[in-house]
C-alpha cells in the first residue's frame, strides 16, 4: 500500500513539475531568442522545451506545487531579453509570494503594481508611436489605414525582410487573413495597430486569470498573476506588433464563451482561423474529445467563410489564396533564420527534412494522444499545445510569436488543472472574485 502511494505520489509531483518546466524553457528560448548569436543552445532549449511538453500532455495532469511555480518564476525573472533585463523582477516575485503565503494582500498587489510598473516603464522606452522598424508593423499599419480608406490592402504591395536573400528586402502583398485586416483597423483608428494587440493580450491574460480563479488551487489565480506580469514575451508582442495575439486573443474568447453564448464565441473562433489559421492544430482536440463542440466549431468556418468571401469576391479568389497562402511557399521558402530543424540544418550545412514531414510527425503525435481521453482541460490544453509546437518547429517558422501562442496554451493548461471535461461547468460569481482579492 505504501509503496502504491509513493509511487502515486511521485507522478502526481512529475506529472505537475513537467508542464512548468516546458513552460520555462519555451519562454526562456523565446526571450533569448532575438538576434542572438547562440543558435543552437537556444534551439536545443526549444527542444527539450518541446519534448517535455509531449510527455506531459501523456501524464495525467495535477496541480503545479505553488513553491515549485514560484521557482520557475524567480528563474523567469533572469531571461534576458533585449526588452527588459534586471534582477529586480526576482526580488519582487519573492516578496509578492511571502505576501501571498502570510496573507499580507497589502504587500502582495503592491509588489504585482512594481512588477507591472516596470513592464510599463519597459514598453513605453520601447512604443514609438505610429513607428517601428519591423516590415510586420509597416504591413499592418499600412494595411490597415487603406482599409479604413475603402480601399483593398490586397491591391497593394508592402515590404518584407527576408533572412536568406542578399537584398534583405523585397515588396510582397498584404499575406495576413482577412480578419487581420479588420482588427487591425481598431487600432489603427488610434494612430497605431499595436493598440490591437495590446487589446488582445489584457483580454488573453485577463482570462487566465479568471480561469485559475474558478478551475485551480486556493490562491493559485493569484501566482499566475505574478507570473503574467513577470512574463518577458508580453513586451516583445507588443511593440513589434505581431498578430498573433489577436488568434490567441480570439481563441481564448471562445473557448470562456463556448457553453454561454455559443453564436458569439463561433464568431471569434472564425475570426481566429480567418486570420492566421497557425492555430488549427489546437482546435483538432477540441473537435475529437468534445463532442458538444462540434457544431460550434463546424458553424465557427461558416463565420470564418463569412469573412473571406467578401474579400476574395473584391480581390479574386485565386489573388487572395496567392496573397495569403501561395506566398509562403512561392516566396519565403524556407525561412532558415527560424528556430526550427531546417533552420538548425542549414546552420550545420546539413540538407532540409521533406516538407511533409512536420505534417506527419503532428498527425503521428495527435494518433498517438488518440489512445487516451483527456479528463481534465489542462490535459486537453497540453495536447493542443504539443500539437501546434510539433507543427511550428517542424515547419518553416519557428519564431518568438509563435511560441508565444505555445506559451499561452500551456498557460491556459495550468489555469484549469482542476476543471474537468464536463458538459455543464461551474458558474462563479463576480461578487466572490472581488471578495477574495
Amino acid at each position: 500500500m505504501n509503496r502504491k502511494f509513493q509511487k502515486n505520489s511521485i507522478l502526481a509531483t512529475i506529472s505537475s513539475l513537467l508542464p512548468l518546466l516546458s513552460l520555462f524553457l519555451i519562454v526562456f528560448a523565446s526571450a533569448m531568442s532575438y538576434r542572438n548569436p547562440y543558435r543552437d543552445v537556444i534551439f536545443g532549449i526549444l527542444v527539450m522545451g518541446f519534448i517535455l511538453l509531449i510527455v506531459s500532455s501523456y501524464l495525467p495532469t495535477s496541480p503545479p506545487n505553488h513553491l515549485m511555480f514560484v521557482f520557475i518564476l524567480t528563474l523567469l525573472g533572469f531571461c534576458a531579453n533585449h526588452y527588459l533585463q534586471t534582477p529586480l523582477y526576482v526580488v519582487l516575485a519573492i516578496l509578492a509570494y511571502v505576501g501571498m503565503v502570510f496573507h499580507k494582500r497589502f504587500l502582495f498587489w503592491i509588489i504585482i503594481l512594481a512588477v507591472v510598473a516596470l513592464q510599463i516603464f519597459g514598453l513605453v522606452h520601447l512604443w514609438q508611436w505610429g513607428t517601428e522598424p519591423i516590415d510586420v508593423f509597416g504591413e499592418l499599419q499600412k494595411g490597415s489605414q487603406f482599409f479604413l480608406h475603402g480601399e483593398n490592402p490586397y491591391f497593394h504591395k508592402f515590404s518584407a525582410f527576408v533572412f536568406e536573400d542578399p537584398n534583405g528586402k523585397y515588396f510582397i502583398p498584404f499575406h495576413y487573413g482577412p480578419s487581420i485586416i479588420i482588427l487591425a483597423s481598431f487600432g489603427r483608428i488610434f494612430g497605431d495597430v499595436r493598440v490591437t494587440s495590446l487589446f488582445w493580450i489584457l483580454v488573453t491574460y485577463g482570462i487566465i486569470i479568471w480561469n485559475s480563479y474558478k478551475n485551480a488551487e486556493t490562491h493559485y489565480w493569484k501566482i499566475m498573476i505574478l507570473s503574467l506580469a513577470i512574463l518577458p514575451v508580453t513586451i516583445g508582442m507588443i511593440v513589434n506588433g505581431w498578430v498573433d495575439s489577436y488568434m490567441v486573443g480570439c481563441f481564448a474568447l471562445w473557448f470562456i464563451l463556448r457553453f454561454k453564448i455559443p453564436v458569439i464565441s463561433a464568431l471569434f473562433l472564425g475570426l481566429a482561423l480567418a486570420g492566421k489559421p497557425t492555430l488549427l492544430p489546437a482546435i483538432v482536440p477540441f473537435f475529437i474529445f468534445i463532442p458538444k463542440l462540434r457544431k460550434n466549431i463546424l458553424f465557427s468556418l461558416v463565420w470564418a467563410l463569412v469573412i473571406i468571401v467578401p474579400f476574395a469576391l473584391w480581390t479574386g479568389p485565386m489573388a487572395l489564396y496567392n496573397d495569403v497562402i501561395a506566398v509562403h511557399y512561392n516566396f519565403f521558402h524556407i525561412r532558415t533564420d527560424a528556430y526550427s530543424f531546417n533552420g538548425f540544418l542549414y546552420a550545420h550545412h546539413l540538407p532540409f527534412l521533406p516538407s511533409w514531414l512536420g505534417a506527419v510527425i503532428t498527425l503521428l503525435l495527435l494518433a498517438t494522444q488518440l489512445i487516451r481521453s483527456p479528463k481534465t482541460y489542462s490535459q486537453l490544453f497540453l495536447m493542443c499545445a504539443a500539437l501546434v509546437m510539433s507543427s511550428y518547429i517542424f515547419s518553416q517558422y519557428s519564431f518568438f510569436n509563435y511560441h508565444y501562442v505555445v506559451i499561452v496554451l500551456i498557460l491556459l493548461a495550468l489555469s484549469n488543472s482542476k476543471s474537468l471535461l464536463v458538459e455543464k461547468e461551474k458558474q462563479i460569481r463576480l461578487r466572490a472574485f472581488w471578495r477574495s482579492l
